[in-house]
């Protein structure tokens, strides 16, 4: 427990964050994984975290995408999924996205709108100095370094595709969606990922969402793309289906064990989807999400499969 800035609050309160696993088919989900953030205030305070009762090798420092890489190896071989996705706070991480392709993962991952990509495929080069002073050696490029949102702006209307993505309780859910190859240039280095950007928005051009996709199974096309993009939702449900059990359980007078009532909880949730019910094993997809609730329990004991 810490005060730290919770998103789905808005504000610096005292709580807990989680990373989560879920596993889901269509409309059905479940958790399978968790761990706890633990923020440096806690990492660096041995006594602290003994008399909390976290094992000692879960005493160190890790960001919330190195914990859903962790959760995502050690479900490796327990369970089989196709594809991984998360939103910006894992979307917007480079070592996590690195990690997943050396793991030959494919994944969709949501990126903040102030992300920088070259619509073109950079070329690092040393630029010669002017024969005076230091010797320059950092790397840099020509062409032209563009944010999400304005690269939006430069897109036609006659690129957007309307697509039927899922059924929802009042219908056919539509958006509209774009696929973009760019290239992300790491500053000052040789370094450049390649990727293929999902842009969708709404018919009315409102809730814009930006992606970096990855699949290195072949092609990937905007209609899979962006299926793959909205599932998060279900994750959601999964957080609110847990919000229900325990009221009910609160009401009917059960004891909950290690649940408190006064902090706020922000749960980073790793969703594995199943998309295709005639396979075997289906079509699953991990997926890390934000949920704030109230109810907070003990610390989650390290979960592999």
């Amino acid at each position: 427990m810490a005060r730290q800035y919770i998103g789905n609050v808005g504000k610096v309160c005292n709580s807990q964050v989680g990373v989560y696993a879920g596993l889901s088919r269509a409309d059905k989900i479940g958790l399978v994984g968790a761990k706890l953030y633990l923020p440096k205030k806690w990492t660096t305070d041995k006594k602290r975290c003994e008399k909390a009762g976290i094992p000692k090798e879960e005493q160190k420092y890790r960001t919330k995408p190195e914990l859903g890489l962790e959760i995502i190896k050690e479900l490796e071989g327990a369970i089989e999924y196709d594809w991984v996705g998360g939103d910006s706070v894992y979307g917007n991480s480079p070592e996590l996205r690195k990690a997943l392709r050396g793991l030959g993962k494919a994944y969709v991952m949501d990126v903040g709108e102030e992300l920088q990509v070259c619509v073109e495929k950079p070329q690092p080069y040393v630029p010669k100095g002017s024969g005076r002073g230091r010797t320059r050696s950092r790397l840099v490029i020509d062409e032209e370094r563009i944010r999400l949102k304005k690269l939006i702006g430069q897109i036609e209307e006659r690129e957007w595709k309307t697509i039927e993505y899922r059924e929802g309780t009042k219908g056919k859910l539509v958006r509209e969606a774009v696929m973009k190859k760019v290239w992300i240039w790491k500053k000052g280095t040789e370094e450049i990922e390649e990727a293929e950007l999902l842009i969708s928005r709404k018919l009315d051009q409102t809730e814009v969402k930006y992606s970096l996709c990855h699949e290195p199974k072949g092609e990937l096309s905007v209609e899979t793309a962006l299926f793959r993009q909205m599932q998060r939702y279900w994750i959601e449900r999964a957080f609110q289906a847990h919000q229900r059990a325990n009221r009910v359980a609160s009401i009917s007078g059960a004891r909950l064990e290690g649940v408190a009532t006064s902090y706020c909880v922000d749960n980073d949730g790793v969703a594995f989807h199943l998309r295709n019910a005639s396979r075997k094993c289906g079509k699953l997809a991990v997926n890390v999400v934000r949920r704030c609730q109230i109810d907070v329990g003990k610390y989650p004991q390290k979960q592999v499969g």
